[in-house]
């Protein structure tokens, strides 16, 4: 090479590399920008710089009532996503036309949205110092993320269902105590909401109680109950940005409408299975159960977590999972910052661990969110390490 060139070409090299690191555009989405045209939509999720951590809440008084405590967490992570994505959330806002389904995580400090390649790179060179990265939305398929095999009819066994025995969840039936008053949520691929042993289980939304007569659930004999029909109305009654959720949401078709699925059947009957049919499944028969269909999404299962919390629920539970060896990779860390602001408002996870038992190696053979800290340490444990929100779930042969 001419050595009079060589100045020049190594400016553009490094003005080049300079560009490429420069940018806040993650490897999987600048993967999945390649080999798109600007007429395909892409998932995506934004984060931003220096999201609330347990810390920022250690000034809540450890004995402040749950509502009371939930209410000051769910605000002060509002107000701080409100501050830091207010430049970003304008430039989305002004090109709406090419945005679909966009929702801000502020339990992560993220937004997430559907958006044409064109608008990607325009919001990668807008400079905005405040974001972290421009992250591809992976959509996973169903049957990697479910973490439970299920057999064919899963309400017709021995009265009461083994696992009952094996969890003693018995013993706290003795004590008096069968889930009355506990709301839960349940993270899944579809419920069959309607089954006899799992209807009058169901959470119900009286903030969508429109007509005001107590109910959002019409309940009739065998599998013939319904959502009052004097409550569809089209409006977001509650406020929670979120039209018609009577009973739950659907991430799928992004409605109140809940699709039907026998994994997450069978799972909701875990949790809230009374026995109507002849069956026992569920640990905890008086408790209410808000259902929430996650068909495949990573920010989807964020967004689930995020709701159960501004609805007031006591667990949220869910037997999907992220495994490291999934391609894109998950985001982990955005994962453990869910559980943490969960534990920050009061409320904890009960999250399966996966199926892969020690095939990939230890510790990518427990899965997210069943790999995050729970939320209590004995007092003789060994290891010490940071707190989350997490109950991890394993199985047992018996």
């Amino acid at each position: 090479m001419n050595k009079k060139l060589l100045p020049l070409f190594l400016l553009l090299f490094l003005s080049t590399a300079s560009a490429i690191a420069g940018t806040k555009i993650h490897g999987y989405l600048q993967d999945a920008l390649n080999k798109s045209t600007d007429n395909d939509m892409i998932h995506v999720y934004v984060t931003f710089n220096s999201p609330l951590g347990l810390n920022d809440f250690a000034d809540i008084p450890y004995d402040m009532p749950k509502q009371d405590r939930r209410k000051i967490v769910i605000e002060r992570l509002m107000a701080h996503s409100e501050r830091t994505q207010s430049r970003v959330l304008s430039f989305l806002n002004a090109r709406a036309t090419y945005i679909n389904d966009m929702e801000v995580l502020w339990i992560v400090n993220a937004v997430r949205f559907t958006t044409k390649p064109s608008v990607i790179y325009n919001l990668d060179a807008g400079n905005y110092s405040e974001i972290t990265g421009i992250n591809l939305d992976p959509q996973y398929p169903a049957e990697m993320m479910i973490d439970e095999i299920v057999t064919p009819a899963p309400f017709n066994m021995l009265a009461p269902e083994p696992g009952i025995m094996l969890m003693n969840a018995d013993d706290c039936w003795a004590l008096g105590n069968r889930g009355w008053g506990v709301k839960v949520s349940n993270a899944d691929d579809g419920f069959w909401w309607k089954h006899p042993d799992l209807v009058k289980g169901i959470w119900q939304n009286l903030g969508e109680d429109a007509n005001n007569n107590g109910v959002t659930i019409i309940w009739a004999s065998g599998t013939g109950s319904v959502i009052d029909p004097g409550d569809v109305n089209g409006v977001d009654n509650d406020g929670n940005g979120k039209i018609d959720d009577f009973i739950g949401w659907d991430y799928g078709t992004n409605s109140g409408t809940i699709s039907t699925a026998s994994h997450g059947s069978a799972t909701l009957g875990h949790v809230v299975g009374d026995g109507t049919m002849g069956t026992q499944t569920g640990v905890a028969p008086w408790a209410k159960c808000m259902i929430m269909r996650n068909p495949s999404g990573y920010t989807q299962q964020i967004s689930a977590f995020q709701y159960s919390l501004q609805m007031g629920m006591d667990v949220v539970t869910s037997s999907l999972s992220f495994k490291w060896y999934f391609s894109p990779k998950p985001d982990f860390s955005l994962v453990r910052l869910a559980t943490d602001m969960s534990l920050a408002g009061g409320m904890i996870h009960a999250n399966s661990t996966s199926n892969d038992g020690n095939t990939t190696g230890i510790p990518h053979n427990i899965s997210s969110a069943g790999n995050n800290p729970a939320p209590w340490r004995h007092p003789d444990q060994l290891k010490i390490g940071n707190l989350s929100g997490v109950i991890g779930v394993g199985n047992v042969h018996v």
